[in-house]
């Protein structure tokens, strides 16, 4: 399954934190690299995101409950689906509204 997560921070972090965090995060991101789809920052800070490719929602949830913002960030998450295949879907439904 194929997830887009987004990350914002929620309240700037203290300086002193800055680099224990960061380390955290580049060994995360490391650990778990191999599900990273996409992975980026929005340009000029404010947080970032990716693309996190798993079996399911449970190896998600292995994965985002050691994310080391976890506590400072709002974190979205969207299960992605193919858009061709979604257009399909559209298609059938709206054969059916419309009788067949």
């Amino acid at each position: 399954m194929r997830f887009l997560v987004i990350s914002r921070p929620t309240s700037p972090l203290p300086a002193e934190q800055l680099g224990t965090l960061l380390t955290a995060f580049k060994g995360w991101r490391a650990q778990h690299s191999a599900a990273m789809e996409g992975f980026w920052f929005f340009a000029g800070g404010g947080g970032g995101g990716g693309i996190l490719n798993v079996p399911d929602e449970q190896a998600l949830h292995v994965i985002m409950s050691s994310y080391p913002y976890n506590n400072t960030s709002q974190i979205e998450v969207h299960a992605l689906v193919d858009g061709d295949w979604a257009i399909g879907v559209w298609e059938e439904v709206l054969k059916s509204m419309a009788g067949g």
